[in-house]
This record gives structure tokens, C-alpha cells and sequence, in this order.
């Protein structure tokens, strides 16, 4: 008697492996959807956290005030109600009188100084929206307090990050 597979057993096989084979695809498929999601809103995090600790730290360390955009005006108001309106861009004079300003340049945040060079924060992957600086001050001895916002997104992951935060300058 010769040992082979029967007709039957290699039907019933090739049955059974295209019955499980798409489901196998299927769940790999969706595997690697998960992970460029994930990877984008790596993407998406990292940025606008770079993103916000950079302006954080500039202006509270370099910042002497925080002015319109002639440079001429300081625009901190003593705290009322209702809490002032964002802008979309901020102008800061520093220590040394040198000026720059933050602002969303194609979906993207920049900083402008006065000698002229302008430098992107976020990259082309990701978009930076909704942005907006306001300071105030709680009393005319304090120093002013400037709050940060803008949503970090990557559409064609889906998804947004909203970003804020506020922080004291430190020379006034």
C-alpha cells in the first residue's frame, strides 16, 4: 500500500487554509493600521510638546515684555473679567531690546526675530491649529502671566492634541 494524500484530504486542506487565510490578513491588516496610528500620534506628541516647552521656555526666560505689534505698546492688562481675547501671533521684546514674534505660518508654528531669521517649530507632518497668546497681570506689581494654546493634528491619522498652558515671565 502506497502512503499518499487522497484527492479528498488535499480538498479538505486547501478548504480549511482559504476559510483562515483572509481572516490572518485580515488581523495583520489591522495590526499595522494600529501601529501607524500609533506612530502618528507619537508624531503628533512629540511635537507639540516640543513645540510648547520651546515657547515656554523662551519667553519666560528672555521675555522682558510682551508688547503689540509695532513693539511700542505693552499689551498685559491688569486682570478683569471677562479674560482677554487669544491672538494668533505674540510680540516680545527681551532683555537685550531685541524683538521676535510667535506665529502659525502654513500650519506651522514660527519664530521670527529681529534680525530677520525665521525658523520653523513643527514639521510638515502635522498641523498646528486654533492658536492663540494672551497675557494679563493680576495686580501692576506682578509679572505678567502668559497663556499659550493650539491644537497639534495629523489628519490624515484623525487625530488632535489640544495643547495650553500658562506660565509667568520672569524679568519685568
Amino acid at each position: 500500500m502506497k502512503k499518499a494524500f487522497t484527492f479528498v484530504e488535499i480538498l479538505v486542506v486547501l478548504g480549511i487554509v482559504s476559510l483562515t487565510l483572509p481572516s490572518l490578513f485580515a488581523i495583520i491588516f489591522t495590526i499595522f493600521q494600529q501601529e501607524a496610528r500609533i506612530y502618528a500620534l507619537k508624531d503628533v506628541k512629540q511635537q507639540g510638546d516640543y513645540v510648547l516647552e520651546n515657547i515656554k521656555f523662551t519667553i519666560q526666560q528672555k521675555a522682558l515684555k510682551i508688547v503689540d505689534e509695532d513693539y511700542e505698546n505693552d499689551v498685559c492688562p491688569l486682570l478683569t473679567s471677562p479674560t482677554p481675547t487669544p491672538a494668533p501671533q505674540i510680540h516680545i521684546i527681551d532683555n537685550d531690546q531685541n524683538t521676535f514674534v510667535y506665529f502659525v505660518d502654513a500650519y506651522k508654528i514660527a519664530s521670527e526675530s529681529s534680525i530677520g531669521t525665521r525658523s520653523y517649530l513643527t514639521n510638515s507632518r502635522v498641523r498646528i491649529e486654533n492658536p492663540g497668546f494672551y497675557c494679563y497681570k493680576t495686580n501692576s506689581f506682578s509679572p505678567s502671566v502668559v497663556v499659550v494654546s493650539f491644537d497639534v493634528s495629523n489628519s490624515a491619522a484623525d487625530i488632535t492634541l489640544p495643547y495650553r498652558t500658562s506660565f509667568k515671565l520672569r524679568s519685568y
